[in-house]
């Protein structure tokens, strides 16, 4: 850490901290008072929403509730605009100081890169795939271009627990909505509360996405999956990617992943050591990661669960010393970037 930036992060840590002391006081009433009055609010509503099925005039006591539950729904939760005020105001500052090419945004995505990474197929991830995304960096280190993205992949399955015990709930709400519409002087032709499929996302990525560019002429496609996660065992492949499965003759490689390419590759010495010393790093800090290879166009997909830059209102900040978690976490992608080239 230079001089400059040091003074800059001491300056910085006194005014978190003194926000950081208030933000733990309001978290403490939040949770004590704001929170317990929105779960009164929501049960009060969905109790009158099921006394409005059979006594309609309670719509005015139902509206009454449902507006106090709206406002008190707006107010944030302290820890949450906390963490996120941390990453729009703080990350931007260092970087700004370590690497002018190097752009951070806390809430963007690109989801464009990531479906052209060549794996959103039938073998691996599939076209049905939702996306989220956080912790976008974008810039430059030693001239090689990239970006990383913190994503999440999923996809919505039914809840069939969920969805049983909402269409139970329907079924006894029924005679209600009988009695309610014998007794009535217009017709109503409401649907049933709670009567329909319920959903439930299933997370089957969460981690690094990263897309840079190689120093190289190669022109093909190379697919890296590691052995455990296979499922194809490259059965659909050469249909669907264009490719088939080869040996590196690289021990690195070859004792972890099953590789799938045009027939150029092995031909290609510099771009497999590249490859090779990039894995060997990511392997000592991460889990095994997921690459591709279009062209000189890199994808990386890198399990990692922990959040790029997440702050905690719990931890004191005394001085600069309190980045140099993050610091670390800049310095991970730097050298990551520059092992690549």
């Amino acid at each position: 850490m230079n001089s400059k930036l040091k003074d800059i992060l001491n300056k910085k840590a006194k005014t978190l901290e003194r926000k950081r002391k208030v933000v733990l006081l309001w978290s403490k009433v939040y949770r004590i008072i704001i929170v317990p009055l929105k779960i009164t609010f929501r049960a009060c509503s969905f109790i009158l929403a099921i006394i409005c099925a059979a006594f309609p005039p309670a719509l005015v006591y139902l509206l009454i509730t449902g507006v106090i539950y709206f406002l008190l729904e707006i107010i944030n939760n302290p820890l949450k605009a906390y963490n996120n005020n941390f990453k729009k105001n703080i990350i931007p500052a260092i970087y700004k100081e370590l690497n002018t090419s190097i752009t951070y945004y806390p809430s963007a995505i690109q989801v464009s890169d990531i479906k052209k990474s060549g794996l959103f197929k039938p073998s691996y991830f599939n076209n049905k795939t939702h996306f989220e995304g956080d912790d976008y960096v974008v810039g430059k280190v030693n001239d090689t271009e990239f970006s990383i993205n913190h994503i999440k992949l999923y996809n919505e399955v039914v809840d069939y627990l969920k969805t049983a015990g909402g269409c139970l709930f329907s079924i006894l709400l029924f005679p209600i909505f009988i009695i309610r519409n014998l007794f009535a002087d217009y017709a109503h032709d409401d649907e049933l509360p709670l009567l329909g499929i319920v959903k439930k996302k299933e997370v089957i990525y969460d981690g690094f996405f990263i897309k840079t560019t190689l120093n190289t002429t190669f022109n093909g496609r190379i697919i890296l999956i590691p052995k455990a996660m296979d499922k194809a065992n490259g059965k659909e492949y050469l249909s669907v990617f264009g490719v088939k499965l080869v040996r590196s003759l690289d021990k690195t490689i070859d004792a972890n992943y099953n590789v799938y390419s045009t027939n150029n590759f092995l031909s290609d010495q510099f771009l497999i050591e590249n490859i090779s010393n990039t894995l060997q790093y990511i392997f000592k800090e991460e889990q095994t990661p997921t690459l591709t290879i279009i062209n000189n166009q890199l994808h990386l997909f890198i399990p990692r669960q922990k959040e790029l830059f997440k702050t905690s209102v719990h931890n004191k900040i005394k001085d600069a010393s309190f980045f140099d978690t993050y610091l670390r976490d800049i310095k991970y992608i730097n050298d990551l970037i520059s092992k690549i080239n």
